[in-house]
């Protein structure tokens, strides 16, 4: 396909479930090229040694491997669970967020935000859709039609909300580290306090801050939903903290909780 000839909108960055499409199509264009590579039983410098043949297959297994992880992170930005993702893999719902779950959180944190490569997740579409047509000259754009970003308005809105969303994840996460230093401060004020008339403050401050990271961790929730679960969690575990901030007693006592 001719580049040049090519009228559909090329937005500078894709949404994120298109990125996950994308690094899909990137991995199985990968995978299904190298095999076809090997095909031909002409001698190949690889093969006048024993192994060729077993290296050129656990290269496709490597392959292979990276494909289903660009499929999971595909099922979670469609807002598959992990009860989903289990279900397909035969495997329970805690083995899969297990397996996968670091994967899944790497990928909100870097990859949906921009695909890793500088010529970016809508050159690499482009770059398939060539590719595939090459051997099906009827799907000139097996990839990019597909995309949200490239549809109409109405989806283009879409997409443009999902990277809202994104600019909203990284300023909650700047705020969630300027309350953990805050939490920090207002646990070591409230030590300094014990035994004054200021200790009952003192240890609300503590608490307040507690509370004021879940809800942080409740709007990432929203901004990041495909490890919406981790952040619920972060969210439980704070206003665990802030219930668990002792009140002040008649003496002087030792806290054993740490102000993260």
């Amino acid at each position: 396909m001719n580049e040049e000839h090519d009228e559909r909108p090329r937005p500078r960055a894709l949404a994120a479930l298109d990125e996950a499409y994308v690094a899909h199509a990137d991995a199985l264009s990968r995978l299904a090229a190298d095999a076809l590579r090997d095909v031909p039983l002409e001698l190949r410098s690889r093969d006048r040694e024993h192994g060729g043949f077993l290296r050129a297959a656990l290269h496709l297994r490597h392959l292979s491997d990276a494909l289903v992880e660009k499929a999971v992170v595909v099922e979670k930005e469609r807002g598959a669970s992990w009860s989903d993702i289990g279900t397909a893999a035969g495997m329970t719902k805690q083995s899969a967020h297990e397996k996968w779950g670091t994967l899944i959180a790497d990928w909100t944190a870097t990859n949906q935000r921009r695909h890793p490569t500088k010529l970016g997740a809508a050159h690499i579409a482009r770059s398939i859709d060539a590719w595939y047509a090459e051997m099906h000259p009827d799907e000139e754009h097996a990839v990019t039609a597909g995309l949200t970003s490239t549809k109409p308005m109405s989806k283009v809105a879409e997409a443009r909300s999902a990277a809202a969303h994104r600019v909203a994840a990284r300023l909650l996460y700047a705020r969630l580290e300027e309350l953990q230093k805050e939490n920090t401060q207002a646990f070591n004020a409230a030590i300094a306090a014990a035994g004054t008339d200021g200790h009952a403050a003192a240890r609300r401050r503590w608490a307040n801050t507690h509370t004021a990271q879940a809800e942080v961790y409740d709007q990432l929730a929203v901004a990041e939903p495909t490890i919406a679960d981790k952040h619920r969690a972060g969210a439980e575990k704070q206003r665990e903290l802030a219930a668990s901030v002792p009140t002040p007693g008649p003496s002087r006592s030792t806290d054993k909780q740490t102000g993260q």
